[in-house]
């Protein structure tokens, strides 16, 4: 049995939950958890499904590959400036 506190964070509360626990159970950063409180107090985290994670970078030809738009880069006009910006 893995042992945790429940700590302040922001106006809610958290808990850790052990690597340990998160291995065993399937569980991964990012993924949704239902939370339900059974009739004797007890609360109970279910997982809702997987989160999509990538565990590689991708190049910007991997992303748009097989895009066939007309897209033709162009630089952005600002305007002048509009404050103390240093052009």
């Amino acid at each position: 049995m893995e042992q945790t506190a429940l700590r302040k964070w922001g106006n809610g509360r958290g808990v850790l939950i052990p690597k340990k626990t998160c291995d065993e159970s399937g569980v991964s950063v990012g993924d949704a958890l239902a939370v339900t409180v059974s009739s004797d107090g007890t609360i109970v985290l279910r997982p809702l499904g997987k989160r999509v994670q990538r565990h590689r970078k991708v190049t910007i030809s991997e992303l748009f590959e097989g895009y066939s738009g007309d897209y033709q880069p162009t630089e952005a006009v600002w305007g002048e400036p509009q404050g103390k910006e240093i052009w």
